[in-house]
């Protein structure tokens, strides 16, 4: 813990980074900057997993390159984020997320849509009660995929991402430098709280900021990393790829010696 504190205020100073000292408890220590922070570079020929959490308060989503290795792990490649939003209505934050998407990935061969459940059900913030997910269904055509997520062992299942590495040489989670709240939750902004005499809670603070970016990337991957491309899709991405088999670094304009040196520095 003292190194890991020592490292985060080295970077601080040396590099400029911004790394506060949270309070409480990080939810995943097993995240470590120089192993699953990289300089990814966007695939249009892999599915992007656009994975919505809806706070009412600050709503935000996580858009990720799916990556399917020889190994046949699902790798999780996340590039960008919309994380500044705050009290938007559905309709609102769907403009934002759409001009996010239209300028970024606007030719990607995939996109899949992702929340929690609890965004199928009914809302009062909406006039006729629909949750955001059944109006971004009915407004405008998206199809969303939803399971029913226990938080401890949702959680727990991002820890194991987070620890595991491939062997096909790729660390299961990646992710590009541009998320930085994404990031900051990570490193300890998204955190379980500590009371005075040093008890820590069960439950994650619901803080209004790193809980939801936290949460949008936590569904991607429980929606997708676990269970890949649902078979309805999958004749897209047979299209795309034709009968090719990707190397394990297809989705970086890198060699494998580069990428390599990269993930091991």
């Amino acid at each position: 813990s003292q190194m890991k504190h020592g490292q985060g205020t080295a970077r601080r100073v040396i590099f400029g980074e911004s790394i506060p000292a949270y309070g409480g408890v990080p939810v995943f220590p097993e995240f470590v900057h120089n192993r699953h922070v990289a300089d990814v570079i966007y695939k249009k020929e892999l599915p992007i997993i656009r994975s919505w959490d809806f706070g009412f308060h600050h709503p935000a989503v996580v858009l990720s390159n799916l990556y399917k290795c020889p190994k046949g792990t699902n790798h999780y490649i996340s590039l960008t984020e919309v994380p500044d939003c705050f009290s938007l209505n559905i309709f609102d934050f769907y403009k934002e997320v759409k001009k996010h998407t239209d300028v970024l990935y606007h030719d990607s061969c995939l996109i899949l849509d992702t929340g929690d459940r609890a965004g199928y059900r009914k809302n009062d913030a909406n006039k006729d009660n629909r949750g955001p997910i059944r109006i971004l269904q009915d407004e405008y055509k998206l199809k969303f995929r939803w399971r029913y997520l226990d938080l401890e062992h949702s959680l727990e299942y991002m820890r194991k991402l987070l620890k595991e590495k491939c062997t096909c040489g790729l660390e299961t989670v990646l992710i590009h430098p541009n998320c930085k709240v994404l990031i900051g939750a990570l490193e300890g902004g998204y955190k379980y709280p500590r009371t005075k005499d040093g008890k820590v809670g069960i439950k994650p603070v619901e803080d209004l900021y790193f809980a939801d970016i936290a949460c949008a990337w936590r569904y991607g991957a429980e929606n997708f990393v676990k269970w890949g491309v649902p078979y309805e899709e999958q004749h897209v991405l047979q299209q795309t790829y034709g009968h090719k088999q990707a190397s394990p670094w297809a989705w970086m304009e890198m060699s494998d010696r580069e990428v390599g040196a990269m993930l091991t520095r």
